[in-house]
């Protein structure tokens, strides 16, 4: 009996970072097992190993243009599954758009809008779109759980409000703790292929794709307000070119646009900028603060339960539904900076307690396994 690890939802974002270091870990040492992939063509592209040694791993792409050929990769996936005898998918980030026709399945969940109805982050839609979002959420949740399906999250947290919302005990889902991918702990950090270190301004850098929810729209009010202080600075965004086009001139005025990022290249960014902004409003986890620990970069971000979990008291914090609070915090930050604050020494000598507690990847795909195996052998009793 075999093992198929699903990534065919996974484009962007943090989602990608995950799934191709899991994939390409399990690559290397398959721990015993015999496991088959399939994946979208964005996580496929990334893969580190080399292609002669892909033979287990398949591409398809959901699309949603035509109903036809959704049935056609959903069919896919379920002739992969008889092929190879498949008796436990692992679909790494649900809602799956698949879900097996006799394997057990354990589905990830990092999603927080899903099991967060209440949450304050709905403030930022007008009317009309908060209905569809929660729509849109509550399609997504009867998408996501399925009475036969077992789960894993990254948090406690997260474990709970699931459990909350879904009405399940805990053992429904597990907690597996994210961490820093390989890619980027193997990076060559001194590359700089975007010029930033000829950027003589105080950096700050936000490695993202711009979601409402990531709430970058408080750049350029926050950076009329730092301006106004004589401060000279950008923020570094990696926002698609197109829709960076789109978007107005003050927050233009204010940016530096690099475009999206490999995972190989997010080390060289950091390093070479002075501070993550990250004024997110919900989330179940970022990857982002313990890539900035690793990077010796400060992190300013939003005062929310889930990133205190994170960083504790390595991070300044803010109100990231007050501009006034932000442009305070960083004005700080800034006068901190440039004098070489004990603060600022104190809050970064944090940092590698905080990252040898958040283990490695290796572990994590560890700790992955033992529950699919777990699943596995509860088929033979």
């Amino acid at each position: 009996m075999s093992i198929l690890i699903n990534a065919t939802n996974i484009k962007v974002g943090g989602g990608l970072q995950v799934a191709v270091s899991v994939i390409d870990s399990l690559l290397v040492n398959p721990r015993g097992e015999s496991i088959y992939f399939v994946t979208s063509s964005k996580v496929y592209q990334q893969l580190s190993i080399p292609e002669e040694k892909l033979k287990n791993v398949f591409v398809c792409d959901f699309s949603f243009k035509n109903i036809f050929s959704f049935i056609k990769s959903y069919k896919y996936l379920n002739k992969l599954e008889k092929k190879f005898n498949i008796s436990v998918a692992f679909t790494i980030f649900g809602p799956s758009y698949w879900h097996p026709v006799k394997a057990k399945h354990l589905i990830g969940f990092a999603n927080a809008w899903l099991v967060s109805p209440n949450s304050k982050a709905y403030t930022i839609f007008s009317s009309f779109i908060k209905w569809k979002q929660k729509v849109k959420n509550y399609i997504l949740r009867k998408l996501l759980f399925k009475k036969k399906a077992v789960y894993v999250t990254e948090t406690l947290d997260m474990q709970e409000q699931f459990c909350k919302v879904f009405k399940c005990e805990k053992d429904k889902i597990s907690v597996v703790g994210n961490c820093i991918s390989q890619h980027f702990i193997e990076s060559f950090e001194e590359t700089d292929k975007y010029g930033l270190r000829d950027i003589k301004k105080f950096k700050f850098v936000t490695i993202s794709h711009n979601y409402p929810h990531k709430n970058l729209k408080t750049i350029p009010l926050v950076g009329q307000q730092l301006e106004r202080n004589g401060f000279d600075f950008t923020f570094i965004v990696t926002i698609d070119f197109a829709e960076y086009e789109l978007l107005d001139r003050e927050f233009k005025k204010y940016t530096t646009n690099i475009g999206p990022i490999d995972i190989v290249d997010c080390k060289a960014v950091y390093k070479a900028c002075d501070a993550l902004y990250l004024p997110t409003l919900i989330e179940c986890f970022t990857v982002s603060y313990l890539e900035a620990m690793a990077s010796n970069t400060l992190i300013l971000t939003s005062d929310l339960p889930f990133a205190r979990n994170i960083c504790s008291d390595s991070a300044f914090y803010f109100n990231p539904y007050s501009v006034n609070d932000i442009s305070k915090v960083l004005d700080t930050v800034l006068r901190e900076f440039y004098i070489n604050s004990q603060l600022i020494h104190f809050k970064k000598s944090l940092y590698p307690q905080i990252l040898l507690e958040s283990g490695d990847n290796d572990t994590k795909v560890d700790s992955y396994m033992a529950i699919i195996k777990k699943l596995k052998g509860s088929l033979n009793v």
